[in-house]
């Protein structure tokens, strides 16, 4: 004879088998995040590495020039020579303020002339190109930290990585910094970042 299943055996199987299942979605949910994370901490990691090697490459006397250096924004020569695709550079900043403040490298939101680095002009005949130079922000590229808080009176040196695009036309290109100040000493975050300084340089493509 057949020994009949009870009911209440079959609701045990069921909230075993539902249990089984909710493990399985917890742990492929927590692989999926895991490796999610570390994709953006790899990401974030990768950069700052990145930045942080050109700091080391800097010389002894190189970098007591730009800590020494009254202005605020040194650089070590205003024209700088691109033979390849990337050029790691260091500059300084130095906060001639009486009190802290954070300035703003870095914004990729805003438009080509609104950034804080931005190429706006080059030596070509064709108009088309530096069109694209001036509205899109095309052919030179500037990777560094998106802002950097420095105290009164104290100098900064900061990494910046050039990138130029392979269809950039080999000559020679007339760029910018704008710095800003985005936050005064209370932490206050302005609503329009204020103008700090600026800086005129050259970018030579061969």
């Amino acid at each position: 004879m057949k020994q009949a299943h009870s009911p209440r055996r079959k609701v045990k199987l069921g909230s075993l088998q539902l249990s089984i299942e909710a493990i399985v979605v917890l742990i492929i949910a927590i692989t999926v995040l895991g490796l999610g994370l570390s994709f953006i901490r790899k990401l974030f990691t990768g950069t700052t590495e990145k930045l942080a090697g050109i700091s080391e490459q800097l010389s002894e006397e190189d970098r007591r020039a730009i800590e020494q250096s009254q202005q605020e924004i040194t650089f070590l020569t205003s024209e700088l020579k691109v033979s390849g695709k990337d050029l790691d550079i260091n500059f300084g900043i130095r906060n001639n303020r009486k009190q802290e403040v954070t300035f703003q490298l870095q914004d990729n939101s805003r438009t080509n002339l609104e950034r804080a680095f931005y190429c706006y002009d080059l030596i070509t005949d064709e108009t088309q190109k530096r069109e694209d130079l001036r509205g899109q922000g095309k052919f030179i590229k500037f990777e560094t930290f998106p802002t950097i808080s420095i105290k009164a009176g104290r100098s900064a040196i900061i990494p910046l990585k050039i990138q130029v695009e392979a269809e950039a036309p080999p000559t020679v290109y007339q760029c910018r910094l704008d710095l800003k100040i985005i936050e005064e000493p209370t932490g206050t975050q302005l609503t329009t970042p204020r103008d700090y300084s600026t800086k005129e340089f050259t970018i030579v493509k061969q």
